[in-house]
């Protein structure tokens, strides 16, 4: 890598797939709504009111599945608001990140979990989500929180965030052989390094990046409640004994590669 920069606009473009939501559940309802067809016709249901039924069954299927996306991410993780008087740190370095780097800034949340780790959600692009474990704050420096905080916040306003929150819904509903596919088919190949150079090259300061990296890496990045589907939209994976759906690069590899830069 010759530079922070480099990397960053040479990645960039291939890191994620910024196909509208809509194209990643219809393949997921067309088969059902197939089967529909076949069963009504076979049990006498004229083929033009089974195929009209199908239709509007996987209609209402596909609008379950884009808006219960968000909810999906959540399932039963112990979330609460952050405030700006429980974490003032928090918020100072948010909004002085947004400032300088125009970012809209997300709704913010605090996960009651001693595990470190952080996620990103959003079914709207203007609508974002950073929930971040108590476990991670707490363990920080300034310096680490600042370059987590930059990755994460340019992961909330990417244009690829919706397409990559529905994806956890579909998942969820596929088994685990089509369910890596689709994961890597949203966020593409190295996603949570592309991420990283991505971060740093708001910053220009690998080292912020890499010392949070290393503090997550020293405790457990596992989150009680957290969905395996939803391994993509973490920091790291929040699951253990799973396969990483996106990708994902350990938290090891990824260090060496910022400290090398």
């Amino acid at each position: 890598m010759t530079s922070t920069v480099g990397a960053r606009e040479t990645a960039a473009p291939s890191s994620a797939s910024t196909v509208h939501p809509a194209w990643l559940v219809a393949p997921v309802c067309a088969l059902p709504a197939v089967l529909v067809v076949l069963v009504l016709a076979l049990i006498g249901v004229p083929v033009v009111v089974a195929a009209l039924l199908a239709v509007l069954a996987a209609f209402a299927f596909a609008v379950w599945l884009i808006r219960s996306s968000e909810q999906a991410v959540i399932g039963a993780l112990a979330m609460r608001p952050a405030t700006e008087t429980d974490q003032p740190r928090l918020f100072n370095m948010v909004d002085g990140l947004c400032d300088s780097h125009g970012f809209r800034r997300p709704a913010l949340f605090v996960i009651d979990d001693d595990g470190r780790n952080a996620v990103v959600y959003g079914r709207r692009g203007d609508r974002a989500s950073l929930a971040v474990t108590r476990g991670w704050l707490d363990a920080t420096s300034r310096m680490g929180l600042e370059g987590l905080l930059a990755r994460e916040l340019a992961r909330c306003n990417s244009p690829a965030l919706p397409t990559a929150t529905v994806g956890a819904s579909v998942a969820r509903v596929l088994p685990g052989g089509l369910r890596s596919r689709l994961v890597r088919r949203v966020t593409g190949p190295h996603r949570a390094m592309l991420d990283d150079f991505e971060a740093i090259g708001l910053t220009r300061y690998p080292p912020g990046l890499a010392a949070a990296l290393a503090t997550l890496n020293e405790g457990t990045p596992v989150v009680r409640g957290a969905g395996s589907f939803t391994a993509h939209l973490w920091v790291t994976p929040p699951v253990a004994g799973r396969s990483n759906l996106g990708e994902i690069a350990p938290l090891d590899l990824r260090i060496d590669a910022l400290r090398e830069l």
